[in-house]
């Protein structure tokens, strides 16, 4: 009986997570379905095994932390190739302007209050870390046109890039089915990690630290922090 009662738990978890996958942007591969399904996934069965006292609570509770801890984690897949206008002055900028930094790529929008809160986290990061090779590179989905983003812009002084993202870019990033979605990027140009929602200040400098290159470090020490391809500055307004 009891292995006949898993069998249809078995059955039936395998059913909801065939819905779950089907249900996923239909733009999003198939590696990032299977990327974004492991957490259900990894969910259900911690919870069919508590609920069936297959283990133990502190097991669970073990189990729970270590998948909190492990769901912001992405395949190492490349960043997608890009040339976006800034919102600034219309001049394209390439991802090719970024190779060899370390990145946080931020889809955001201007009418988005979790976005807007950010804005000085992220401020921040850029004015403490692009001297060791890392940049901010806000991407705006607002639909409205580049003016309202430059008026953002201008208004709370930003001091990183901050592009007009395309349909193009987002489906190359894997799809954004919230806002705000941010991207930690490798130096070596590799998605390691993706942010959904509002996220702490210093849990963002830490996995930013974490993944700067030792090289890096050793050499912003050596000459006074002063090293690496310099990232392209927002222009400012002149009206």
């Amino acid at each position: 009986m009891l292995n006949l009662f898993l069998c249809n738990r078995a059955i039936n978890g395998i059913c909801f997570f065939v819905d779950k996958f089907m249900r996923i942007d239909i733009n999003i591969g198939r590696a990032k379905k299977v990327e974004l399904i492991i957490p259900y996934a990894s969910k259900y069965i911690m919870q069919e095994m508590y609920m069936n006292s297959i283990i133990t609570k502190k097991t669970f509770m073990i189990c729970a932390i270590i998948l909190l801890a492990l769901s912001g984690r992405v395949l190492a897949t490349p960043m997608p190739d890009f040339t976006l206008p800034s919102a600034v002055d219309g001049k394209d900028i390439s991802s090719d302007d970024f190779k060899g930094k370390v990145l946080l790529v931020t889809f955001f929008a201007t009418w988005c209050p979790p976005c807007r809160q950010e804005i000085p986290s992220l401020i921040q990061l850029q004015r403490d870390l692009s001297a060791k090779g890392f940049s901010v590179l806000g991407l705006s989905l607002d639909e409205g046109g580049a003016d309202i983003v430059n008026e953002l812009v201008q208004h709370d002084n930003i001091n990183y890039p901050v592009l007009m993202a395309d349909s193009e870019v987002v489906s190359g990033f894997g799809g954004v089915t919230g806002i705000p979605t941010s991207f930690l990027v490798s130096h070596e140009g590799k998605m390691v990690r993706t942010y959904a929602g509002y996220v702490p200040h210093e849990l963002l400098k830490q996995d930013i630290e974490e993944i700067i290159p030792q090289e890096v470090k050793k050499s912003q020490r050596a000459r006074g922090g002063k090293a690496g391809k310099k990232t392209p500055e927002p222009a400012r307004s002149t009206e």
